[in-house]
């Protein structure tokens, strides 16, 4: 058999954290032409670093991410659906028009995660990610959110993959 298992793994610490810290966007054919190379699980290097990243710095508890492997058992096959649901708050101009922008594009996401060491994952990296739906709203009561709700989703044929933090200097505006 070609998928034998190559090891296990222990409980270990209770120092995992949910959620995402920052989200980075690229337009899916900007990421392309970095020339990522990828080795097992992660980028190891771009072959043309160039800034096509953009940081948004999110709220605590109010953005997730996930990557959801999915089974054809019938046809023996296996994929990956990539899913990013983010908050930012208040409404404004330069907000509305950024959002209309990552809707109408096919995009590639770096995601943060909210650990003490955090670790970075890109999502869409072989198909991209497309506009799933969203809202613009400023609630009811006070308490309430006052801005955007995006969520993304793709399909992928392998699992999101790390990227290291030296990477990110070089293809981050």
């Amino acid at each position: 058999m070609s998928c034998v298992l190559t090891q296990g793994f222990t409980l270990g610490c209770k120092e995992d954290i949910g959620g995402i810290k920052s989200v980075r966007f690229a337009r899916y054919s900007d990421y392309v032409a970095l020339g990522a190379v990828a080795t097992t699980g992660q980028i190891a290097s771009f072959a043309t670093p160039t800034a096509v990243f953009r940081k948004y710095e999110l709220t605590k508890e109010e953005s997730m991410f996930s990557d959801d492997p999915t089974a054809g058992n019938r046809n023996g096959s296996l994929h990956y659906v990539p899913s990013l649901t983010f908050v930012l708050r208040k409404l404004d101009v330069a907000k509305r028009n950024e959002m209309q922008l990552l809707a109408k594009n096919r995009v590639v996401a770096i995601i943060e995660t909210n650990e003490a060491t955090p670790s970075y994952w890109v999502a869409g990296y072989a198909n991209g990610l497309d506009f799933a739906t969203g809202t613009g709203a400023t609630g009811t009561a006070f308490a309430d959110l006052n801005g955007y709700t995006m969520s993304f989703n793709g399909l992928e044929p392998n699992p999101m993959l790390a990227v290291p933090v030296a990477l990110l200097a070089s293809i981050t505006a």
